[in-house]
């Protein structure tokens, strides 16, 4: 590379990946990626993503560009309201990358490898003794590992049919289908981890706009994309333009009538025996009840489940059930346990518009969810509530007092992320089959010990710090250059993602400090916003 100003990101997922975009069209830097495995991939888009994992987001809000929003549906060549396949998604990630490469040649280069130590220098040093120095290190390094559930009994964790990490490659393989496979957690975790236990992919994917595209007209600006695929050097392969086949991207089937196969599911508080197939009830609480009942934060001062401890399940209605086959499936049955009982919902095929509740001078958690009551009990659909409350919550969680963050995380953190983080309509459709059949069943606590199982897989989601650090954030922490950020979510930045002058964190690793940090539409425009601050202090710099 040439003598210009360096910026090394460590790690190659999408976070990663798009930190490198924004870098090359923001600043006049050279770019460094550094990543042992798959770009574009990570855990949730690589080569191991299932088939039948889909986007919990519609394609309308994936674009790679906060100024073309649009980018990803074009590509796709889908509708806005599509959910693709999320192998798919790591495929446009490469793409956009390989732009992104070609239109600034000479400027990108990735490093294989993984990193072991950041010096403040700013010294990048990895696991095999290389080194990368660079002017600025941006650290792309996702959440946190699974932690150990709270509560869970020690027993449990140590049993030896404990699967700690089911994202591990092989972790849920061959295991046997005579006994039950227990799991502890019962978010989208837990979701992804039944569909693959249960083996059976949806019959379609959803799509509208007939098959996805083959290649796709880069963003404005990116007017090298006819010259050929970049490689990850940064300069043209022979070959032409490349070629993204519809297998790889999940090709985008036409919409099918609805397929009368599932009906909509509600959530018993009492837990069938094992293997029983769950009863429906009609009286579960739903999310317009929570906002429009009686219950008042003033609620949340007694104790854990005063607020909510009513089963979650909203499902989808018999028209969503677009796309299911259960032909072939497995017949393991899944036992999935967590402190509530509470699974994701799921989102409607067509969104309403968003519903901004005002929070305008609001300041307290009690004034919060008493505005948001107000604009639920004239919403035509909570689905508008919570996601007019999106582009709201890092201001608003900003200015809350410690006592209403703690509340919040005490007592109504879990319900948001049912509501707020949910399955795409054919996914919630599979759910929903698989409770009815008793096939998968949700159960409040945790297991009894002595219960048959085939494993017992540990879906309780990203851990907290210090406990959940491996690898270079441990490293980081233990040396005294990171600090543990609010509530141990993430590490603690200041207002631009740094933990130190010249070394950034982007993503899930910002979360304590902020709250809205682990999509995609709040990393490009963090990455955005990094790389605009990169340009900047490197103009002082140089002066």
């Amino acid at each position: 590379m040439s003598g210009r100003r360096v910026v090394a990101v460590v790690g190659g997922g999408a976070a990663g990946v798009l930190a490198s975009v924004a870098l090359l069209r923001r600043t006049d830097a050279d770019v460094v990626l550094i990543e042992s495995g798959e770009l574009g991939g990570g855990v949730a888009y690589g080569a191991s993503a299932r088939p039948w994992q889909l986007l919990n987001s519609r394609a309308g809000a994936m674009s790679a560009y906060p100024d073309d929003p649009g980018h990803f549906v074009r590509w796709a060549g889908v509708e806005a309201c599509d959910f693709m396949p999320r192998r798919a998604y790591g495929h446009y990630l490469r793409e956009v990358l390989d732009w992104a490469a070609l239109a600034h040649p000479g400027r990108f280069r990735w490093v294989r490898g993984r990193v072991s130590d950041v010096r403040t220098d700013p010294l990048v040093i990895l696991d095999d003794g290389r080194e990368v120095r660079a002017d600025d290190v941006v650290l792309a390094l996702g959440n946190p590992v699974s932690g150990q559930p709270p509560g869970l009994p020690s027993a449990l964790g140590e049993d030896p049919s404990f699967v700690a990490d089911p994202w591990r490659p092989g972790a849920l393989d061959n295991l046997p289908h005579d006994r039950p496979v227990l799991l502890i957690g019962t978010g989208l975790t837990a979701v992804d981890v039944t569909l693959t236990l249960a083996a059976t992919e949806p019959a379609r994917t959803p799509g509208t706009s007939g098959a996805a595209r083959t290649s796709a007209t880069p963003p404005a600006g990116a007017t090298a994309h006819a010259a050929g695929a970049a490689n990850m050097n940064g300069t043209a392969q022979a070959g032409g333009t490349a070629q993204v086949s519809n297998a790889q991207v999940g090709s985008a089937a036409d919409k099918s009538s609805a397929a009368d196969q599932s009906s909509a599911v509600g959530g018993s508080s009492a837990a069938p025996a094992w293997g029983q197939k769950p009863a429906r009830d009609p009286a579960a609480q739903s999310w317009e009840e929570v906002l429009c009942g009686e219950a008042t934060v003033g609620d949340l001062d007694a104790g854990p489940g005063a607020f909510w401890d009513g089963p979650v399940w909203g499902g989808p209605d018999r028209e969503q059930a677009r796309g299911l086959n259960t032909t072939g499936a497995s017949d393991r049955v899944i036992i999935a346990y967590s402190r509530r009982g509470m699974l994701p919902l799921g989102h409607v095929e067509r969104p309403a518009d968003l519903d901004f509740p005002d929070l305008t001078g609001k300041s307290t958690l009690r004034e919060i969810i008493r505005a948001v009551r107000e604009s639920a009990s004239t919403a035509t659909d909570w689905r508008a509530v919570v996601d007019g409350l999106r582009p709201q919550t890092d201001a608003v969680w900003g200015r809350l007092a410690d006592r209403d963050r703690d509340a919040f995380l005490r007592h109504l953190a879990r319900l948001w992320e049912c509501h707020r983080h949910r399955m795409a309509p054919p996914v919630a459709a599979r759910i929903a089959h698989l409770r009815e059949t008793g096939r998968l069943i949700v159960r409040k606590g945790a297991p009894p010990e002595g219960l048959p199982k085939a494993a017992i897989v540990n879906c309780a989601g990203p851990g907290r710090l210090p406990g959940a650090a491996t690898g270079l954030t441990a490293t980081l922490l233990r040396k005294g250059l990171a600090r543990v950020g609010p509530y141990g979510l993430g590490l603690d930045v200041d207002h631009d993602g740094r933990i130190h002058r010249n070394i950034w964190v982007l993503g899930p690793l910002r979360r304590g400090v902020r709250w809205e940090t682990t999509a995609v539409p709040e990393i490009r425009s963090q990455a955005r916003d990094l790389a605009e601050e990169i340009a900047t202090t490197g103009l002082e710099r140089a002066a």
